[in-house]
C-alpha cells in the first residue's frame, strides 16, 4: 500500500516531533514498549520506536507519514484507532485499557494501550502518544493464578467441610462413649448387688446358719458360690473400666507392703493352681520393700495377670518373680499355650480374645487385660508381655515406688 501523501517526510517528521518532544533519546528507541507519535487530525505516523515498528513488522522508513490502521496487524489496528476516535470524539484527556485480538496464526494477544495528547506548538492540534506493551504472558499468568486460587478455594472449602464433619463425628463419639460408659456402670452396679446378696446367702446355707446341710449339698453350694465370685470379678472389670473411660477412676496412694501383696497372692491364686494340678511358685524380692500406691489397683492387676497365667496353662506351673529395681516389677510367667506374635498387642484390647470361636475352651469377658494395663498406665506405669507358642508367656508389671495422685 502506498503511503498517503501526508506531506511529512521522515526528517521533516523528526523535526516536528523534536519542536514537540525535543530529540527522542536512545532510551525511548531501545524501550520495550512500542511508542508511536500520531497526528491526531490525519492520524500519519510521525515517529515511532524499534518496538513499535517490530509490530507490524515494518522499516524505520517505510512507517513514517503513514496512515495508523496500517502500521499494525489486524484487527488490533482498527480497535486501536477506535480508541482514538473515542480521544477525539469525548474529549478524553487520556485512555488507558487493554485490546484483545487473535493473531492470524491462531494465538491469543493482550495488548495493553495507553492514549495521551502530548504538547503541539501553538496554533495546531496536539499530537498523540500511543504505547503498546504486550501482556499476553501476565494475562496467561494472572489466568493460571486466578485458576490455581479458585482451587486451593475449593480445596480450603472441602477441608473445612472435612473438619466439621470429623468434629460432628467426634461429638457424636464422644457422646456415644459417656452414654456406654454410663449404661455399663449403671447395669454393673445393679448386677453387683444381687449377685453379692446371693453369695451371702450361699455362706449362711453353707454354714448351717438355717439348717444341717448334707456334703452333697454343701459341694453344690461351693460351685455356686465360684460361679458367683467369677461373675463378681467380672462386673468389677466392667465397672473400672467404665470409670476409666469416663475419667472417674483415680489413684489413692498409701504405703503398701510388697510381701503383704505376696501373701494375698499367695492366698488367692494357689488354690486355682491346685484345682488344675499346677505348681504355683513365688520368687520374692530379695529385701522386702514398700510402695507409695494404690493397692487395690495393684492388687486388681496381678489378680487378673495370675488368674489369666491359671486360665491358659494345662501342664506345668506358674510363676510370680518380683524384684525392686528403679521401678517395682512384678513377673508372671506360665508355661501354657503361649500367644502368636500377631496377637500380642492385641490381647489388651477390650473384649478381645485369643480364642474367638464361640466353643472357646476357656471363658472370659476379654477385659482382664485391658483393665490391667489401663490401671498400670494410671499408675505411672505399664504392662508388657513376651511370648512363644507352646511355650508360655510372661506378663511383666512395672510400677513406680511412688504413684502419682492423692495420698490418703
Amino acid at each position: 500500500m502506498v503511503p498517503p501523501d501526508t506531506g511529512l517526510s521522515r526528517q521533516s517528521a523528526l523535526e516536528n516531533m523534536t519542536a514537540m518532544r525535543g530529540d527522542p533519546s536512545e532510551r525511548m528507541e531501545r524501550s520495550p514498549v512500542a511508542i508511536a507519535f500520531v497526528d491526531r487530525e490525519s492520524l500519519a505516523i510521525r515517529y515511532a520506536n524499534r518496538a513499535f515498528r517490530a509490530l507490524g513488522e515494518q522499516s524505520e522508513e517505510s512507517i513514517i507519514g503513514r496512515h495508523f490502521a496500517e502500521t499494525l496487524p489486524s484487527p488490533s489496528a482498527e480497535r486501536v484507532v477506535a480508541l482514538i476516535e473515542r480521544i477525539q470524539q469525548c474529549r478524553e484527556p487520556q485512555l488507558e485499557t487493554e485490546v484483545e485480538f487473535t493473531r492470524s496464526d491462531g494465538a491469543s494477544v493482550t495488548w495493553s494501550v495507553a492514549i495521551e495528547p502530548i504538547a503541539a506548538p501553538t496554533g495546531r492540534p496536539a499530537d498523540l502518544i500511543v504505547q503498546i506493551r504486550d501482556v499476553s504472558n501476565e494475562m496467561r499468568e494472572r489466568g493460571r493464578n486466578a485458576e490455581l486460587v479458585e482451587r486451593l478455594r475449593e480445596v480450603n472449602e472441602r477441608l473445612l467441610l472435612a473438619a466439621l464433619r470429623e468434629q460432628d463425628l467426634a461429638d457424636r463419639t464422644e457422646a456415644a462413649n459417656e452414654a456406654k460408659s454410663a449404661f455399663l456402670a449403671t447395669m454393673s452396679h445393679e448386677l453387683r448387688t444381687p449377685l453379692s446378696a446371693i453369695i451371702g446367702y450361699g455362706d449362711l446355707l453353707a454354714n448351717g446358719m438355717t439348717g444341717s446341710v448334707t456334703d452333697a449339698q454343701r459341694e453344690q453350694l461351693g460351685r455356686i458360690k465360684r460361679s458367683a465370685n467369677h461373675l463378681l470379678t467380672l462386673i468389677d472389670q466392667v465397672l473400672t473400666l467404665a470409670r476409666m473411660e469416663a475419667s472417674l477412676e483415680v489413684v489413692q496412694r498409701a504405703p503398701v507392703d510388697v510381701t503383704e501383696l505376696l501373701e494375698w497372692a499367695i492366698t488367692l491364686v494357689a488354690p486355682l493352681a491346685a484345682a488344675k494340678k499346677l505348681a504355683f511358685v513365688v520368687q520374692p524380692p530379695l529385701e522386702p520393700f514398700t510402695m507409695n500406691t494404690d493397692a487395690l489397683k495393684v492388687r486388681q492387676i496381678l489378680v487378673n495377670l495370675l488368674a489369666n497365667a491359671v486360665k491358659f496353662t494345662d501342664v506345668g506351673q506358674v510363676t510370680m518373680t518380683v524384684r525392686r529395681e528403679e521401678m517395682a516389677t512384678f513377673e508372671v510367667r506360665d508355661t501354657g499355650t503361649g500367644i502368636r506374635p500377631t496377637d500380642l498387642e492385641r490381647v489388651f484390647d477390650s473384649f478381645w480374645q485369643v480364642e474367638q470361636r464361640p466353643s472357646r475352651r476357656v471363658s472370659g469377658s476379654g477385659l482382664g487385660l485391658s483393665v490391667s494395663r489401663r490401671l498400670a498406665r494410671l499408675l505411672g506405669g505399664d504392662v508388657t508381655l513376651v511370648s512363644e507358642v507352646g511355650r508360655g508367656s510372661a506378663f511383666t508389671l512395672r510400677l513406680p515406688l511412688e504413684a502419682p495422685g492423692t495420698s490418703r
